[in-house]
C-alpha cells in the first residue's frame, strides 16, 4: 500500500512577512503545509487542522460527553444552595 507524499513549502521569514495572509489563506483552503525557515533553518509550521473543530453548535455540545464526573453524594434533585446561604435570607 502506498503512503500519500505530503510535500510541504519552505518559506524564509522575510517572504512569510510579506505575503502572511495569502499564505495562511492557502494553507486554509487545502494547500500544502508550509514550513517558516531562518538562515535555511525551520523555526515554525503551518498545516491545517483536520477535525478538531466541531461544525455545528450540537456538536460542540456534544464534544464535551464523558469528560464530567459526579460525587457519589451528588443529588441533582438536592438545591444548589441552602436557604440560609443568602445573605438577604438572614437576620
Amino acid at each position: 500500500m502506498k503512503t500519500a507524499e505530503v510535500i510541504t513549502r519552505k518559506i524564509p521569514i522575510s517572504e512569510f512577512k510579506t505575503h502572511c495572509t495569502e499564505l495562511l489563506r492557502s494553507v486554509e483552503n487545502g494547500g500544502p503545509p508550509i514550513q517558516i525557515t531562518r538562515h535555511g533553518k525551520v523555526i515554525g509550521r503551518f498545516t491545517k487542522e483536520e477535525g478538531t473543530q466541531p461544525q455545528s453548535v450540537a456538536e460542540w455540545i456534544g464534544s464535551g460527553r464523558g469528560t464530567a464526573t459526579f460525587s457519589p453524594d451528588y443529588d441533582p434533585e438536592a438545591p444548589a444552595f441552602d436557604y440560609d446561604d443568602w445573605e438577604m435570607h438572614k437576620e
